[in-house]
């Protein structure tokens, strides 16, 4: 059978038949070879998928979302993801996405908790140390310590669940739990994310989010693996549309266009004016109200994750 598809092992021990190191050499042509790495791949399907995922979140150059061009992406990007439905269903040889993991619930609902959990993430952190840098007058070293927190938080927690998971065997009720937690954690927030909330209360909610994250990440292991992007993708829309207007709202009169602009553009910029209260109560109360709405936000898609819970579905 070997020979028929044209593969061959070279150094097999003919009286024993065992090997130390086998080696297998394919008397196919080349191009035959990488054909069918490309096929074994779905290679075709992948840039497909690629394709539409870039379209919505490489938006960076853009403004504002009534942009012609911006417009255009997104439509193209929801037409090439639509087309790589029936791509992977009646042409891709071996699809990267096959149609019988959409038909299991125990596949599909653990992949819309993944994707809501992380999108909900990263609408909050991706944008999290910029305000704690800017509104908190924190050592540097501090500021690492607080901006790691929730990733070592995770890891940890993640731990002692997978644990818990190898000693009860079950996952659904922990996945719930978890997912209650973290939304526990993210209404929390919107408080504590306040410019003027204690530490504490900052490392509490952090904590809380990470163990709720924690339990339910690793409870459901197939995660959408563009959903991070996507998260920091929305993040940085609604950062560049509330942001700058509420910068020019709090600074009108106190500051030109143009240092208006450079604090939105840095935060190193931002904190160096505060010996002057009015202008830097005007950049905290900024801050403070564009991450009050990427919180809510992120509340809301937490709130997806939770609907999207299957409490009613076997483990």
């Amino acid at each position: 059978r070997a020979k028929k598809l044209g593969v061959v092992a070279t150094n097999i021990n003919d009286a024993t038949g065992d090997s130390d190191a086998p080696r297998i050499v394919s008397n196919q042509p080349f191009l035959r070879k990488f054909w069918n790495f490309l096929v074994d791949m779905d290679a075709l399907g992948l840039l497909i998928f690629a394709a539409g995922w870039a379209c919505f979140l490489v938006n960076g150059a853009y403004t504002t979302w009534n942009s012609p061009s911006i417009i255009a992406m997104l439509v193209c990007g929801g037409v090439i993801l639509l087309a790589f439905i029936p791509y992977e269903a009646y042409v891709a040889k071996i699809p990267v996405f096959p149609l019988a993991f959409f038909r299991n619930p125990t596949i599909l609902f653990p992949a819309f908790i993944g994707f809501f959990d992380f999108v909900s993430s990263y609408l909050q952190y991706t944008y999290q140390y910029s305000f704690i840098f800017v509104t908190k007058d924190w050592s540097t070293v501090d500021q690492n310590y607080f901006a790691y927190t929730q990733t070592l938080s995770l890891t940890v927690f993640g731990i002692l669940t997978g644990f818990v998971q190898a000693y009860t065997r079950r996952t659904k009720w922990l996945l719930t739990i978890g997912l209650c937690i973290r939304l526990l954690g993210v209404g929390l927030m919107i408080k504590s994310k306040g410019a003027h909330g204690t530490t504490g209360f900052l490392v509490i909610c952090q904590v809380l989010q990470s163990l709720g994250g924690g339990i339910a990440a690793c409870s459901s292991q197939l995660l959408a693996q563009g959903s991070n992007a996507v998260g920091s993708a929305l993040a940085a829309a609604i950062w560049r549309d509330h942001m700058p207007k509420q910068l020019a709202q709090n600074l009108h009169g106190l500051l030109n266009s143009t240092e208006i602009d450079s604090i939105y553009s840095s935060i190193t910029t931002a904190v160096t004016y505060r010996s002057d209260e009015a202008v830097y109560d005007g950049i905290i109360t900024s801050y403070d109200y564009t991450m009050k709405i990427l919180l809510i936000v992120t509340r809301v898609w937490s709130i997806g994750t939770r609907l999207y819970s299957p409490t009613s579905s076997s483990s």
